[in-house]
Order: structure tokens, then sequence, then C-alpha cells
């Protein structure tokens, strides 16, 4: 059975960064490529940033487990709750919000969300790359900065939309 690594944060923006930095070195500590990481530390930040503009209480709890070949994230609150939907969709690209689920599931492999009077709990399973294919992780890969765009099908989340990663000193922002 794999090592479970869990810490909270103060529910304000300022700890999304410190949440995504725990996500990734738990992971990269644990052999996940770079793809990976990336992938699930973008997922994280979403739920991250939703339990800051959308919970109460003043904290939120990240939790890592890797295991089996899998990585199990997750993101809890302490909030009056929401109600999600079935099937989240990406919103037309002139409207505002609504697009952290349907993002996190074109991120990982599986989102599962559970809601109710007491906090929320966001669920994110990712399978890590079998040994020896992909780049392993390294602390200073972790300056990335996502560019989302639209493909032949919508955006992503969407069938035909995809997500793909700049590194910042590519994009002159480091």
């Amino acid at each position: 059975m794999g090592e479970r690594m869990s810490t909270r944060f103060r529910r304000e923006r300022s700890a999304v960064p410190s949440a995504r930095a725990f996500v990734a070195r738990a992971l990269g500590s644990a052999g996940a490529t770079t793809e990976t990481v990336e992938r699930v530390v973008l997922a994280v930040a979403e739920a991250c940033n939703n339990v800051v503009f959308h919970a109460d209480g003043p904290a939120f709890t990240v939790s890592v487990l890797v295991d089996g070949g899998r990585a199990l994230v997750t993101v809890a609150d302490t909030g009056a709750g929401f109600d999600p939907p079935d099937r989240p969709t990406m919103p037309a690209p002139d409207a505002t919000g609504q697009r952290g689920l349907a993002l996190m599931q074109a991120l990982v492999d599986d989102v599962a969300v559970v809601s109710h009077a007491g906090g929320t709990t966001v669920a994110l399973v990712h399978r890590l790359a079998p040994a020896g294919r992909g780049r392993r992780w390294r602390p200073s890969a972790d300056r990335l900065t996502p560019a989302v765009f639209s493909g032949p099908g919508g955006g992503a989340g969407q069938p035909g939309g995809s997500v793909r990663f700049e590194r910042v000193d590519r994009l002159g922002l480091a």
C-alpha cells in the first residue's frame, strides 16, 4: 500500500501555489513523469481555486496517495456544498467562469465530486506512466503555465479539445 501525504492550507488565494508545490513534490518523489505532474497539478489548482472562491471555512485539505500505478489527489473543504453537474461541459469562450470541473476532467483520468452541507471533496485520479516511460519530474520543471486552446471539436473538456503546456521561459515570462 502506498504512502498518503496530507496537509491543510488556509482558504486564501496565496495558498494555491503552495498546494500546487505540495502535490508536485509528492508526485515527483513517487517517480511520476513530468507530464503526469503537470496535468495533475493543474487540475489540483482548479480544485483549490474553486475552494478559495466558492467554499466557506478557514481552511482546506489536500491529500496525495500514490499506489498501484495510480495517483489519487483529494481537495476537501468544509463549505456549504453545492450540487455538482453529472457531466460538466466547457462553457462558450465568451462566458465567464464554470470551467473548473470540465478542465479537471480534461486533465486527469477520473474526477469524482462528493458535496453536501458539511463540505465538498474533489478526487482526482491519474495513472502513472510505466517505469522508464517519459521524463522524470524534477523540481526545476515546476515552472510551467497552461495554455488552453480549442481543437476542432471545441475547448478543453470537449471532444477534439485539448490542453497543452508551455515552459514559462519559452513564453518570455520567466
